[in-house]
């Protein structure tokens, strides 16, 4: 027997809003992981702290191969295939952005089905 056939002061516009709370979980899921790892220390070669206040220190680094230039450049040395302490932190804030536009469109979208379902 339903809870609303119950207690008929219970209206079941409440009833659907929660169960559209339980939808908006994933999405604040989402965004608490995306703070996360926009906190969560770096441990790269010449980058300490976080993606959002990042330390940038001296790094070494050998080429077996000659290249071309004396002193190289970043692209030069990308595209030997190198990861440079911005490419460290550039990965953890497009991963951290892209987990908040998850979730901002998680939570929109269950927004939108709760409005609609009690526009009804």
């Amino acid at each position: 027997m339903p809870f609303s056939t119950v207690n008929p002061h219970y209206p079941p516009r409440v009833d659907r809003s929660r169960r559209s709370l339980c939808w908006a979980a994933p999405g604040v899921i989402a965004l608490a992981a995306s703070g996360a790892i926009s906190l969560w220390p770096l441990d790269g070669n010449g980058v300490t702290g976080t993606a959002l206040r990042p330390t940038y220190t001296d790094f070494g680094w050998f080429a077996y191969a000659p290249l071309a230039e004396p002193n190289p450049s970043k692209a030069d040395l990308r595209q030997t295939g190198m990861a440079l302490p911005e490419d460290a932190v550039h990965q953890r804030r497009r991963a951290s952005s892209g987990l908040a536009l998850l979730g901002v469109v998680l939570l929109s979208g269950t927004a939108y089905v709760a409005w609609r379902r009690t526009s009804r």
